[in-house]
Parts: structure tokens; sequence; C-alpha cells
């Protein structure tokens, strides 16, 4: 169990005030943001603690450990007695976005009213903007974080669990060849750009100068200035205007907050 004295309870009103936007915008009115460790450790900051505080009490599986990246709507991923209880906070029609990085795991989870029957249209709509917001939310709670990995909480054995993989690790659908090459396209740009030029990119599209870059990847302002101008190359770009309009139409960039 949670003590009230644990920081998911504390940044409740915290997290409440940060996600009001999306109330606004798009009728949720249930948000929250966990990260996993390989050891299985993690934090989990709530606009309803006490709803989080039940997945304990029902060692509900946590969503970090056995889902894939990408999106996922509760009713096709959570255990039914998770959505009723979620329901008896007034949220559901939910969908969760998962992120699987090196070291961690990053979940956001987003929730309308049970009654709403516009949210999954919205979801499906606005994914740049939610996505968006998951950036927003991790500049502006910093400080919340950084205490929530300082107490971090070990879930039951019961929580943890592995996805299905076949036991070769084969996957028939993404080791062909045809949709190994249809994916590598939609990945462009960034699939003809370095990782270090992928870094200088997305950053570019936040609008940081050149010294911001410097500062954020640890590299000379000089390093950072040639990395852009081979990003310009190899895009076939003159300037930081047409490198904007090209993620925009490449659908990168779509909305704002």
């Amino acid at each position: 169990m949670l003590q009230k004295d644990h920081i998911s309870y504390l940044a409740e009103d915290r997290v409440k005030k940060l996600a009001n936007p999306l109330a606004k915008l798009g009728d949720i009115h249930y948000f929250c943001y966990g990260v996993n460790y390989p050891d299985t450790t993690g934090f989990t900051l709530h606009t309803n603690s006490d709803y989080y505080e039940t997945w304990f009490e029902n060692q509900f599986p946590l969503v970090g450990f056995h889902l894939d990246s990408g999106w996922h709507l509760w009713e096709s991923s959570l255990p039914k007695k998770q959505l009723e209880i979620a329901e008896s906070f007034n949220f559901g029609k939910g969908v969760n976005f998962v992120q699987h990085k090196d070291g961690k795991t990053e979940i956001f989870a987003f929730g309308s009213r049970p009654g709403n029957s516009k949210a999954i249209d919205f979801y499906l709509n606005n994914q740049n903007l939610l996505k968006r917001f998951t950036t927003y939310f991790i500049e502006n709670a910093k400080e919340l974080i950084d205490i929530a990995d300082q107490q971090r909480i070990r879930p039951l054995p019961g929580m943890v669990k592995k996805p299905a993989k076949n036991d070769d690790g084969y996957n028939p659908v993404l080791d062909n060849p045809v949709v190994e090459n249809f994916l590598h396209d939609l990945s462009y740009p960034f699939n003809v750009l370095s990782e270090r030029e992928c870094e200088c990119y997305r950053l570019i599209l936040k609008g940081y100068s050149i010294a911001q870059m410097s500062e954020e990847l640890h590299l000379a302002v000089p390093t950072v200035a040639v990395y852009i101008s081979r990003i310009k190359q190899k895009l076939k770009c003159t300037n930081k205007s047409e490198l904007i309009n090209l993620a925009q139409e490449a659908r990168l960039v779509e909305y704002y907050l």
C-alpha cells in the first residue's frame, strides 16, 4: 500500500493542474505518467492516486512490461476488473501510450468519461497533440519526476507480466522484407539521418537554438553546426523553415501546446 506522504499522493494536485488543458480540449479527465525499469522498480504520477492504489490491491499487470511501444486502448489491454474500477472513479474510454527506451519504459495514460462516445475519435485525430503534451508534461513536472524517481516502488511479482514471444524470437511479420522496407520508408526523414543528426533534428523542431542544442547534447557549438549542415544536405533543405515544413509534410509536427 502507498503511504499518504508518497509523491504519488502529494503531487496529485500539481499533475491535475498540468493536465487541465486536456480536459478543456478533449474532455480528458484522467492522466498518468509512469516509468518502469528493468529491475521492475518504477513510479507513477497520477491525477487519481486512489485508483493507482487499487492496482496493488488487485495486482493488475503493469502495461509497461508486456505491451509493445505504441498506442493501446484500455478496452483491449486492461483486465475487465480494472476497467470496472476505473469507471467507478468516473473515467474510462482510455488509451495508453507506451515508449520503450534504453534503460526504461515510459507510459502515458489518458482517460475520458465512461459515457463520452467521441473519446476514441479524439485520440485518433489528435495523436500528435497528445505526444506533444507528453513532452510538455515531462518538461514542466521535472521536479516531481525527480522526487518520484527517488521514491521508486517495487511492484508485486504478479504485476510484472512478460510479453509473449516465440521461443526463437522470430516474428514472421516484422522479419518479412516487404514489411521491413515499408516501415523503413515510413520513417522518413529520420531513416536517412545518423543518430546524432536525428537528435539535432528533433531539437530543431522543438525550437532550440544552436547554443541550446550544444548545451543539451553536450557538444561544441561548431560540432552542432556541422550536424545541422549535414541534415540540410541530406534532406535537401536550405534553411530551418524548410526543415520544419518537411517535418510537417511527414506529419511529424502538427499541433503545438
